[in-house]
């Protein structure tokens, strides 16, 4: 079960495993429609529903990815992400354990404040946000709730739209320089940019292996957004004179942001045995997908 399968990260599991699995696929806002694809509307918020539909489908294992992911709303509105985040967490936490299905949790390398920078997974957690804050909430629900358990904390995803209602940093700085707008990128924030396929590579060795714990599931290399962006420029080809340089002292943010929160994939490389691919692997493949599908 995919929970949260029509979601960026979610979407791009379905299509991977359909096929080889048996597998259900849960959404909320935006119907799933893969022909044979066994999906359902779901809202982990609802204690009731989440469990009824668990226990219904009595699913081997679970990946859970649904999650309100937007840092800035989640400043807006602490009350209402805490239900999703965290209360919705412990709902898919409390049946998955009724159902004896293994939890595979998706979290984030924003619960760390980003000053030590190169963070193992057991480094000391201080999230800077309440985006932060609720996902680590919901790592703790999930150790606390369960034994057969894993968490993956993965950074700046990027990759194709699956379903077109999603976007992604690479996507948007792709859209923006193919219509030659130009973009004002930052050089003080550094991210594991994670091309998606990879880090369904790695869910899935995960799951394959039998793994509990903490994995940083993320890319080779952490570097700055304007940094990327104009190796986006370079593979694809773009202006790299639309991309200029400002740091997040001159962003309008609501929510705070940690400069340097580079994680260590050595784990997921040693254990999982999956290779964590650079930027310039991620964007090379996601070009030639797009080139295959005349995107």
């Amino acid at each position: 079960m995919i929970v949260g399968g029509s979601g960026l990260l979610g979407g791009h599991l379905v299509h991977k495993v359909f096929g080889d699995y048996h597998v259900v696929a849960t959404y909320l806002g935006h119907p799933i429609e893969i022909p044979g694809c066994n999906s359902m509307k779901m809202d982990i918020t609802d204690s009731q529903e989440t469990e009824k539909i668990i226990l219904k489908e009595q699913p081997a294992v679970i990946i859970l990815s649904a999650a309100q992911r937007n840092v800035d709303y989640c400043e807006k509105n602490k009350e209402e992400v805490w239900k999703i985040n965290v209360e919705g967490v412990r709902n898919v936490a409390l049946a998955s354990k009724k159902s004896h299905s293994r939890l595979i949790y998706l979290s984030t390398d924003l619960v760390f404040d980003g000053v030590k920078g190169h963070y193992v997974e057991d480094d000391e957690t201080n999230p800077m946000n309440h985006y932060g804050v609720t996902k680590l909430a919901g790592e703790r629900e999930v150790t606390r709730l369960l034994e057969d358990h894993a968490i993956a904390r993965v950074s700046v995803l990027y990759d194709i739209n699956p379903f077109g209602h999603t976007t992604n940093f690479v996507a948007w700085i792709i859209e923006n320089l193919r219509h030659g707008k130009p973009l004002s990128l930052f050089t003080d924030q550094y991210r594991n940019a994670t091309y998606i396929k990879n880090a369904c590579d790695a869910l899935l060795a995960i799951n394959r292996r039998d793994e509990r714990g903490i994995f940083h599931v993320a890319g080779k290399t952490c570097e700055n957004r304007y940094d990327i962006g104009m190796k986006i420029a370079e593979i694809f080809g773009f202006d790299p004179g639309l991309i200029s340089k400002t740091t997040s002292d001159d962003g309008e943010w609501i929510a705070k942001r940690p400069g340097k929160c580079c994680l260590s994939v050595n784990k997921m490389e040693t254990r999982l045995g999956v290779s964590a691919m650079s930027i310039e692997e991620g964007l090379e493949a996601m070009k030639r997908e797009m080139e295959d599908q005349k995107m």
